[in-house]
């Protein structure tokens, strides 16, 4: 059976790791990207931290009821089950909202411009590339 509903939400939650410690290293140590930025990297760092992973939450909520209520994880299989109407559409805000935040479109990156702006350019490129 393919995994890739897991998979999937591995790597798009381990680039929220990255990310935070590229703008705020842990212990407060000399973080070679940690002492650049702006006066407010700590707030950047917070608001990728904070934004990112509540709507990585709202996904993984999403993928746990689809499992629970189809009892696999393999896409294959997803398309062979018919869900209740309801269910979808709030198994489709799950996701899409943990994508709309984190791709960033609008309305959902209200953190994008705060992070940009106070991170060191070294973030800014990874963020850029995303």
């Amino acid at each position: 059976m393919y995994r890739f509903i897991i998979i999937l939400y591995f790597l798009w939650s381990i680039i929220n790791t990255i990310i935070y410690i590229n703008r705020f290293p842990p212990n407060g140590g000399e973080h070679p990207n940690g002492i650049y930025g702006a006066n407010n990297k700590e707030k950047a760092a917070y608001y990728v931290l904070v934004f990112t992973f509540t709507s990585s939450l709202f996904m993984l909520l999403a993928i746990v009821i689809t499992t629970y209520m189809i009892n696999t994880t393999s896409c294959l299989i997803y398309s062979q089950f018919i869900l209740s109407l309801d269910l979808q559409i709030l198994l489709w805000i799950g996701i899409m909202l943990g994508i709309l935040v984190k791709t960033p479109l609008f309305p959902f990156h209200v953190w994008l411009p705060v992070v940009h702006s106070e991170s060191p350019l070294g973030g800014s490129i990874i963020l850029a590339g995303r």
